[in-house]
């Protein structure tokens, strides 16, 4: 017996015959007594070590053979010929015995026992095409002592037991098929052995047939199994071959995956369960992928899963940037090649955009120059390139794109422009502005203006002092109706701007927009020459706008008379007359009425709304007796309705009128009635004495306002001016009050001259509290 983790510690031990079986303590490296069981010439030793010798005990013998040994904790079990015993190490004594039941048309030397101990109470047999289930249990005797029994339960198998182990909680066993051997030219040829994985309950979860050198004339007798326990290790050992089955981990499961070109799903198990992989890594799973994707041409998926697989690895993003660029397919993996964490050499990045400028699309090379930082690459190298690129190539416009968005990063913003300019791009503007471009406008405007005028004049107008009004107007000169369009832009902006250019604009509308010329020489008439516009209208016959500047220019019957005679509508008519407020207007308009039935009957269907102006009777009067109206009945009925209308509404309003006055005259006499308070410290704002005199000072007038203040009498209309002694008391009294209706709150004076922006209502006059008659009825107390 060899020591492998002990040292060199090796004991020899000779029993004069063949030793068949043979089992160690379990705590054989732990007992200085190094005890084992063994199987010698049909009896159970028990060897362990002496003082100067080993120390042999025989613990049965007499049944015959011994086949198998095992011993766990405190029980040793073996098998003979008879069957299985077990045996109590600890107690010295038997604790069961499992006989041996075997058909008789079975060889007994194909039908050896198998031990297993999968637990310290549990035994596994496998004898022939059968398994028993030994559980150990305990129990006290009649003596008090502990004794243990056995309870078997056992299932017949369809193959001969070769082998047999725990594993987990199910049970491994090496089968030999009997039942399916087959018969060739007279020689019998045995089936595969298989390792069979099934419960307790006899149910098989697994079955794997083994494939072994000879196992075709093989019989079970020519297989041995042996198992590591605590590892899950099994052993299969034939004639010409040893096997090793252990559990399949996920190296195995990855493995039989890739084996089989399930690279995808493969990937997923070794994502899953990075920390448990062992043989394979994450990397070398993923590069195999890929190395399956370039080989079946499938590059676009390839460069999708490069982020996934590649990670933050700089050397293998080089590497497979290399195998893309081999095989032309940058343009499949460009868009996922990091700029950051990893950042790779500017060579590298630079070798990409050269090989991707030479696509003939050139899509994934503006796409890449939009994606990347320009700072991983050197911009004026790409833009030479570039620019060197289009000297051998027609224009491509993916291309041109590129190259403007280098010249923005290169800080080249006019040469950024003229290509947008000439490919037509919506952003132009945008970078006008956000450049600060407004300078080269100018030079540009006819392009600019070509591509899109609206969004020009927008610019133009939203930067009057940093593109010159006067510059754009004799720039478009010669483009009467771009000028028109510019002038109007700036007008309907702002109709400050341009005010200088306002009688061009009056000729510009009148030739491009006759709609809305009456407007701009209504909101503009200070800034344009009234003769100059008349003549401009005059010359196209635009009445409505001569009517509006001669009416502006004073010659109001001059336009009343074109009114009438050039557009002929009495209505307007009427309106301008009205609006004049002219009574002379309205007797011309009346004769030039009198002149058309027509016209008259139109001026007596809307002369009753203004029948404050002129008399519809006296117009009555002078139409010609003979004649004849249209529908005059209506209009006389009309004329009355109108005007009983304007006399209701008057009624109506001085109705109104009268009852707001009353009303408003009823909160005056309530304001006016209300009492002052006057507290007993209160002083006089003028001489700072008590305004309430004591038991023994004598009484004194008082002045109170409106505003709350109260001043002695004396204090405001003075000693020198007081009337006479030899006046009476009502004298007295009538001659102060006279004084004080024009005397004001000193304290409010003050206050209002501090404060001029307020405006403040009128101070009530003085009232003399000591004479009742001073204050008007029901709206005054007595202090």
């Amino acid at each position: 017996i060899n020591a492998e983790y002990m040292g060199d510690e090796r004991t020899v031990h000779s029993f004069g015959k063949p030793v068949k079986t043979l089992s160690l303590d379990p705590a054989f490296s732990k007992r200085s007594t190094r005890s084992f069981v063994c199987g010698v010439d049909g009896a159970l030793v028990l060897s362990s070590k002496g003082w100067f010798a080993a120390r042999n005990t025989t613990i049965h013998s007499g049944e015959g053979h011994i086949s198998s040994v095992r011993w766990l904790g405190s029980l040793v079990a073996w098998a003979n010929e008879r069957g299985v015993k077990v045996y109590d190490m600890v107690n010295n004594k038997p604790v069961s015995f499992i006989s041996r039941r075997l058909d008789g048309s079975r060889n007994i030397a194909d039908c050896r026992c198998f031990l297993s101990w999968a637990s310290q109470s549990l035994l596994l047999i496998g004898w022939a095409d059968m398994i028993k289930v030994c559980r150990v249990t305990e129990k006290k005797g009649p003596d008090g002592t502990t004794m243990k029994n056995i309870v078997t339960t056992m299932f017949p198998t369809d193959y001969t037991v070769c082998g047999l182990s725990p594993f987990q909680s199910d049970i491994v066993a090496l089968a030999y098929l009997h039942d399916e051997e087959e018969n060739v030219g007279g020689v019998v040829r045995s089936q595969r052995p298989e390792l069979r994985v099934q419960t307790f309950d006899n149910e098989e979860l697994s079955c794997d047939a083994l494939t072994l050198t000879g196992y075709e004339h093989y019989r079970a007798s020519a297989y041995n199994f042996a198992y590591i326990a605590a590892e899950s290790l099994f052993y299969i050992v034939s004639p010409h071959d040893i096997v090793v089955a252990r559990p399949r981990d996920t190296d195995d499961h990855v493995q039989w995956l890739m084996s089989r070109k399930r690279y995808e799903e493969a990937l997923e198990v070794a994502e899953a369960n990075e920390r448990s992989l062992v043989t394979y890594s994450l990397r070398t799973v993923g590069e195999a992928f890929l190395e399956h994707l370039v080989e079946l041409g499938e590059f676009q998926r390839a460069g999708s899963m490069c982020a996934r697989l590649l990670k933050r690895d700089g050397a293998l993003w080089e590497k497979w940037i290399y195998v893309f660029l081999k095989h032309h397919q940058l343009q499949n993996i460009c868009s996922v090649i990091p700029t950051t964490d990893p950042q790779l050499s500017d060579t590298l990045y630079e070798l990409v955009l050269n090989s991707l400028l030479n696509e003939p699309t050139g899509e994934a090379f503006l796409n890449t120059i939009r994606l990347w930082p320009s700072h991983i690459y050197r911009v004026l190298n790409i833009t030479t390139a570039v620019q060197h690129h289009l000297k051998h190539v027609c224009n491509n416009e993916n291309i041109l794109d590129a190259l403007a968005e280098l010249y923005v990063i290169d800080k080249q913003y006019d040469k950024a422009l003229d290509l947008y300019l000439q490919l037509r791009r919506e952003n132009v503007f945008h970078i006008i502005v956000k450049y600060d471009l407004l300078w080269t406008v100018e030079a540009r405007l006819f392009a600019l203006l070509e591509f899109d005028s609206a969004r020009t004049f927008q610019l133009l107008v939203s930067h009057p002092d940093r593109i010159p009004i006067t510059s754009v107007v004799e720039k478009l000169a010669g483009q009467r109706e771009l000028l028109f369009r510019y002038l109007s832009t700036l007008w309907k902006c702002d109709q400050r701007l341009g005010r200088n250019f306002h009688d061009l604009m009056v000729e510009l509308f009148a030739d491009f927009d006759r709609p809305n010329l009456l407007k701009f020489l209504k909101q503009s008439q200070p800034n344009y020459k009234l003769e100059t516009a008349y003549k401009i209208c005059e010359d196209r016959e635009f009445y409505e706008e001569m009517v509006f500047i001669l009416d502006r220019m004073g010659s109001a019957k001059l336009a009343l008379t074109l009114i009438i005679t050039r557009l002929g509508d009495v209505r307007q008519a009427v309106e301008f007359v009205q609006a004049q407020r002219d009574e002379d207007l309205w007797q011309d308009l009346i004769s030039h009425c009198l002149t058309d039935a027509n016209y008259v009957s139109v001026l007596l269907e809307h002369i009753g709304e203004y029948s404050d102006m002129v008399d519809p009777i006296a117009l009555f009067h002078r139409i010609p007796p003979s004649m004849k109206i249209p529908g005059l009945k209506h209009k006389l009925r009309k004329i009355i309705t109108d005007n009983c209308l304007q006399v209701s509404l008057v009624e109506g309003c001085a109705v109104c009128l009268m009852s707001d006055c009353a009303q408003l005259g009823q909160e005056l006499s309530r304001s006016q009635r209300r009492a002052f308070r006057a507290a007993g410290d209160l002083r006089c704002p003028v001489c700072n004495l008590y305004v309430h005199p004591g038991k023994d000072a004598p009484a004194t007038d008082l002045i109170v306002f409106f505003c709350g203040h109260v001043y002695h009498s004396h204090c405001l209309v003075g000693r020198e001016k007081e009337p006479s002694s030899s006046l009476t008391g009502s004298e007295h009294l009538s001659s102060i009050d006279e004084r004080t209706n024009l005397i004001r709150c000193s304290l409010c004076q003050s206050e209002e001259a501090r404060a001029k922006a307020r405006l403040s209502t009128p101070r009530g006059p003085a009232v003399n509290l000591m004479n009742p008659s001073a204050f008007p009825p029901n709206s005054s107390r007595r202090l």
